[in-house]
């Protein structure tokens, strides 16, 4: 994982779990460039995945832009999310699985 992220991780951490609360994450994870040495600290962006909990519940797509927009707040950058359910291709599933280490588990 790249050094920066790592710190930067382990600072926000509190405030990763106040949003997670929040909008009800049950399990939020990095993955990407960023643990990588790939990542660019002026360029790159952050990669998550996540799990709510009562995803078919109303109001989950505010949640989850809640979640977009936080992570953004919270890291000064740009953050692209993605749900697990919504990851159909099963090789993209697996190099995420495989690849991803665990922010945040309810």
């Amino acid at each position: 994982m790249n050094q920066l992220i790592q710190e930067t991780l382990e600072q926000k951490k509190r405030l990763i779990y106040k949003l997670c609360d929040e909008v009800k994450v049950r399990e939020l994870r990095l993955f990407g460039s960023a643990l990588s040495d790939r990542f660019d600290p002026k360029t790159s962006d952050l990669d998550f995945v996540a799990d709510f909990h009562q995803p078919d519940a109303p109001g989950i797509a505010d949640r989850f832009m809640a979640l977009a927009t936080g992570l953004e707040a919270i890291f000064e950058r740009h953050a692209d999310l993605i749900t697990r359910p919504a990851i159909k291709n099963p090789v993209f599933r697996r190099i995420i699985e495989e690849s991803s280490i665990p922010l945040y588990a309810a």
